[in-house]
């Protein structure tokens, strides 16, 4: 599962199929699930990052499950 950034919306990846990407916003921005549609991709630039931060939003993310 990856995290991207996309302009105006910057989350978790944690679906996707055939027409849409489902991210966990950041919950500095509400946390909320959005749908992007993966045509998005094709047409827009998109940031993917790994490391620390990643790991953080991780750990908010298992700790909201339990």
């Amino acid at each position: 599962v990856d995290t991207l950034d996309k302009p105006g919306v910057k989350g978790r990846v944690i679906a996707i199929n055939l027409l849409f990407t489902t991210l966990l916003e950041m919950p500095e921005a509400g946390g909320a699930l959005v749908q992007v549609p993966n045509s998005q991709f094709f047409q827009k630039s998109v940031r993917r990052w790994r490391g620390a931060e990643v790991q953080a939003l991780h750990k908010e993310t298992a700790a909201e499950a339990d």
